[in-house]
């Protein structure tokens, strides 16, 4: 259905304002019989985007948002299609009130009266990502890279348990391909996306008021390590959330790359949670992506198969590799504990801490040799497994 709009004494009528204003995205419109087509409207979202109040916005072109850096190819695309009349789509770099740099997904569609006279234009303004965090996370990412390689190299040289040469191998094989293909998959459907969306309802959330600094960041990676520690329990209590977390646990080895090992719908739905954090919280999406990648160091350190000097005392306050060992011990009751990401605190406050050795890894009665066979253990649940073992005659010793 075209969008058809007639000008009115009002410019906007009030109906339509209230329901802009529901609008995720920024929304803006624009008079092009008004000198320098000013932006005559703009929704709350677009005001919560760039910091400025709508009586700051009306009345100027949306140019002023660029400040002096003006030499943009998206500038050049845009001009080119308001002489056409036609709707297009690019990337600006945008300056908040604040001065903080964000890249802006700007979508502009033409408005045309009932006659098909070109009346105006609506804006549609996303953002994507701030420069500075974005290489922030990518620094960040390479160095947990690193930092991944080298726990590879010393529990190659010095494990802390030794595992025959083949089940080492298909352990590495199946997480690294698993990794790769997950994140193949994540980025085809877009979910990180969905952390953009959760942001436009951020400013509603319980830290939302409070500046970003050091005492804002530490709040909110406690919480998010808090709230990751509550996800990890809840996995593990119920069945129809086990069932992909599993994956996780049915690795026979314990190795640096058992971190890598989940299955693609546990990290979607964890992805899920992890949006609603950033709105009930109230804070940027991508500080939460960037304690994300920090922990991202811990996931490593503690899956390694290594010796930790004074583990004892590190363990005390952070989780450990001989912590996080006895959470893939194949006994159940030994692998429900020990649930703690970074701080170690969660697991002592809600009893959920143990301390012992493990007689062995992984699941008793499921395995995985291949990334097809681990894709396939979320449909495959061990109380179907203990029923069909059930039916087959023993036999007589």
């Amino acid at each position: 259905m075209e969008f058809i709009v007639e000008k009115d004494s009002g410019i906007i009528p009030q109906i339509l304002a209230a329901i802009l204003d529901e609008c995720v995205n920024g929304v803006t419109l624009a008079d092009p019989d008004l000198e320098d087509s000013p932006v005559v409207y703009a929704n709350k979202a677009f005001e919560r985007l760039t910091g400025y109040s709508q009586a700051e916005i009306v009345g100027k072109n949306c140019r002023f948002l660029q400040g002096e850096d003006r030499d943009q190819p998206g500038r050049y695309e845009i001009a080119q299609a308001m002489k056409k009349r036609e709707p297009v789509e690019v990337t600006l770099r945008n300056y908040k009130r604040d001065g903080s740099l964000f890249y802006n997904r700007l979508k502009i569609i033409p408005l045309f009266d009932k006659k098909q006279v070109f009346r105006g234009g609506a804006m549609n303004a996303l953002e994507t990502t701030s420069n500075g965090g974005f290489v922030f996370n990518q620094t960040l990412f390479s160095l947990a890279i690193l930092a991944f390689i080298l726990l590879l190299v010393i529990e190659k040289f010095k494990p802390y348990r030794a595992f025959s040469p083949k089940v080492y191998k298909e352990s590495v094989v199946t997480n690294t391909t698993a990794f790769l293909i997950n994140n193949l998959i994540l980025t085809i459907i877009r979910a990180s996306s969905l952390f953009l969306i959760a942001q436009q309802f951020s400013s509603f959330g319980l830290l939302s008021g409070l500046d970003n600094g050091p005492l804002k960041w530490v709040l909110v990676f406690a919480l998010f390590d808090f709230s990751i520690y509550v996800w990890h329990v809840v996995g593990h209590k119920y069945e129809w959330l086990w069932r992909f977390h599993k994956v996780h646990h049915s690795d026979k080895s314990f190795n640096v790359s058992t971190g890598f090992r989940f299955h693609v719908f546990d990290l979607l739905l964890e992805i899920v949670y992890k949006c609603i954090f950033v709105v009930v919280v109230g804070v940027d999406a991508y500080l939460v992506l960037s304690i994300e990648i920090i922990e991202l160091f811990f996931i490593f350190f503690h899956h390694a198969n290594i010796r930790v000097p004074h583990e004892d005392a590190i363990s005390q306050y952070i989780i450990t590799p001989s912590l996080h060992r006895t959470h893939h011990s194949t006994l159940r009751i030994e692998h429900d504990s020990n649930y703690g990401i970074v701080l170690a605190i969660w697991d002592r406050m809600f009893g959920t801490r143990k301390e012992l050795v493990p007689a062995n890894i992984g699941l008793d009665l499921i395995e995985a040799e291949n990334i097809v066979q681990l894709f396939s253990l979320a449909f495959i649940t061990e109380k179907k497994l203990k029923q069909l073992f059930g039916l087959i005659p023993k036999g007589k010793k």
